[in-house]
């Protein structure tokens, strides 16, 4: 408690300061007008001696009464109507002067929503009253006001801008004397203009609004307008607050697109699930096949050919899996740019199109995953490739590079590596722009081997998920150029060399779990082919049965091979914990589709020896089989 106290004296204190260091007259009011407090601007204005004015009203002020009354009224009804108000009054000071001021108010609320009062900033406009007069002609100045304020601000008389402080100018890339006498509607879009214009000028409207502001160089951008009005001697004039809703809009984009995603993840992980275990089934038959079938024939070449298309299934159901949860980055420290050349020489080679790289050797390291970063690299030096079908260049290059607040990039680091794919090719339509990264978006023809929507959308996903992002700039007609930022790392490159050893035909008892009885059909032929003795089960319970019965006549298993997932019962990770607890030297495979799933990536943490993918062929089973049943525990 005494530590709560502690911050709330701290916070009272910090905002009496604030108070104090604000140049301008500021004070709020409850509901009855009883002053509840002010700054020390506010107590040199009115000349007051102390802090004794908190607890009273208006009327105690060193004005007059009718002063009083007047301002009273108008606190009584912006707290009726609520909201925020402009007023422009005089008052008599305490010496006998004349000053001129403009009162803000706006209505808070308190934390349970009821209303709170009135709090008001007070400017003094006394010089600019003197100068008016000498001001005529359509020229009304309102720079101590307008130049004073953290906002973009412009005046409007009759749809004409009298006055616009620098930050509007800015705004819109124009100097100070352009836009004076200028109609507002030069600032809208077009299309928007006739309604915008009558929005602005319009004394009733009073709502904030959004509209497309139109810079002076024609680009446009998302504005949010907040109009008030301003009464001066019989002179109706606008005052308009304007926001650049450009950063906004694009972090609203980029919230919602990851939503897509998200959604989209849900539904390509069953997908990929189901579309593996059939993948499984087509995989191990055309295995089977091969086996039976003369290994000089025509027959193997066409079982061949068969085999690799039905892997090339495989790279699809892992491009659907980068959508969903399973999709999680397995990462290591690399030089980003010898992937990039290995991923590129391959796809370009015996082509038109030639690579030309830029890649310096003092490149920061990155920490990602391998494949899924190949994925990337592969999808768009495609995508240049097709762009010039005549031939041409693409050029590939990196820096370092270190992001700054003014970069305006949504990536929470300072250094990174920033990958840059150039083409020279026929470029993006503008109107494009903005959907590429969107999943089944395309322009290309659908059908084999050309295009489903899937491929820039599953760049977005993965580099996201390695807390990078992507960048286009594309004009039409002459090529596109894809940025890709990578966090760097300070983690040293670690090369790791892995070279398998096929072992063909081995002896052993083997016990499989899956829940599909054609993946169990297949697994018991294609293990029985090559001289194991197999048994076969559908659910946890089942498992554990048979591997516990093998224990007790003295036959165990050699291995065994769990399916990851059951739906409805044990699946691979709870059964090898009570395999465990049977025999500790259990020697166990997990199995599934999902090759980047938290068991799958870590399963020698959770007790297995080996992992398999589907689908899977005969000499890889054979192969893992061989490994696992040799391993002393």
């Amino acid at each position: 408690m005494e530590k709560t106290e502690e911050q709330l004296f701290e916070q009272l204190q910090l905002f009496r300061a604030l108070m104090d260091n604000i140049p301008h007259p500021v004070y709020y009011k409850d509901v009855k007008g009883i002053y509840l407090g002010y700054n020390k601007a506010f107590q040199e204005y009115f000349r007051l001696k102390d802090n004794n004015y908190v607890g009273k009203t208006v009327f105690n002020l060193p004005i007059s009464r009718e002063e009083a009354m007047l301002h009273n009224k108008t606190d009584m009804e912006l707290i009726q109507l609520s909201g925020s108000r402009a007023y422009e009054a005089s008052v008599a000071c305490p010496d006998n002067s004349i000053r001129y001021i403009i009162s803000k108010k706006a209505t808070f609320r308190k934390a349970d929503g009821t209303m709170g009062g009135i709090v008001g900033v007070i400017t003094d406009i006394t010089e600019l009253k003197k100068t008016e007069e000498a001001l005529k002609e359509s020229k009304v100045r309102f720079e101590d006001l307008s130049e004073a304020s953290l906002e973009t601000v412009v005046f409007v008389e009759n749809g004409i801008i009298i006055d616009a402080n620098q930050r509007f100018c800015e705004m819109f890339g124009y100097n100070d004397n352009e836009v004076i006498g200028r109609n507002v509607i030069d600032f809208i879009v077009s299309e928007e203009a006739r309604t915008v214009s009558k929005e602005m000028i319009a004394a009733q409207n009073r709502e904030t609004y959004e509209t497309m502001g139109l810079k002076k160089d024609e680009t446009t951008f998302p504005i949010e307008v907040h109009p008030r009005e301003l009464h001066l001697r019989g002179r109706n004039i606008r005052i308009s607050d304007i926001r650049d809703l450009t950063e906004q809009k694009h972090m609203e984009e980029e919230v919602l697109k990851s939503k897509n995603l998200q959604s989209i993840g849900t539904l390509a992980g069953g997908i990929a699930h189901d579309f593996n275990n059939l993948l499984m089934a087509i995989v191990g038959n055309i295995s089977l096949a091969k086996m039976s079938a003369p290994q000089d024939g025509k027959i193997t070449e066409f079982l061949n050919e068969a085999e690799r298309i039905a892997f090339m299934g495989k790279n699809l159901t892992r491009q659907l899996l980068t959508f969903s949860h399973s999709g999680d980055p397995i990462r290591k420290v690399v030089f980003i740019g010898t992937v990039l050349r290995d991923v590129t020489d391959r796809i370009l080679g015996g082509s038109p199109v030639r690579p030309r790289y830029l890649i310096p050797m003092d490149l920061f390291p990155v920490e990602i995953d391998e494949e899924q970063m190949k994925q990337v690299i592969r999808n768009m030096v495609m995508n240049a490739k097709e762009a010039m079908p005549s031939g041409g260049t693409i050029v590939i290059s990196c820096e370092n590079a270190n992001i700054i607040p003014q970069d305006k990039l949504p990536l929470i680091k300072e250094n990174y590596v920033r990958i840059s794919i150039r083409d020279e090719g026929v470029g993006i339509p503008e109107e494009n722009i903005s959907k590429i990264f969107d999943p089944y978006f395309t322009t290309k023809e659908m059908g084999p081997q050309k295009g489903v929507g899937l491929g820039l959308a599953i760049c977005y996903s993965i580099v996201r998920k390695h807390n990078g992002y992507i960048l286009v700039d594309s004009v039409s007609g002459k090529g596109t150029a894809f940025q890709i930022y990578l966090p760097a790392t300070k983690k040293d490159i670690i090369d790791v060399c892995i070279e398998e050893k096929v072992i063909r035909h081995g002896k052993g008892r083997v016990l499989i779990m899956d829940d599909e009885e054609m993946i169990l059909k297949i697994a018991r032929e294609l293990l029985q082919l090559m001289g194991y003795e197999v048994t076969t089960a559908q659910n946890g319970e089942e498992t554990i049965g048979f591997y516990r019965q093998a224990i007790e006549l003295r036959k165990p298993f050699d291995a065994v091979i769990l399916d990851l997932a059951i739906p409805g019962g044990l699946g691979g990770k709870e059964v090898v914990r009570e395999l465990l607890a049977i025999d500790p030297h259990v020697k166990a495979i997990i199995s599934s589709g999902y090759l980047n799933d938290p068991v799958v990536r870590d399963y020698k943490r959770h007790g297995f020896l080996g992992m398999l993918t589907k689908p899977y062929e005969a000499n890889e089973l054979d192969d893992k089989l061989q490994n696992i049943i040799k391993t002393r525990q």
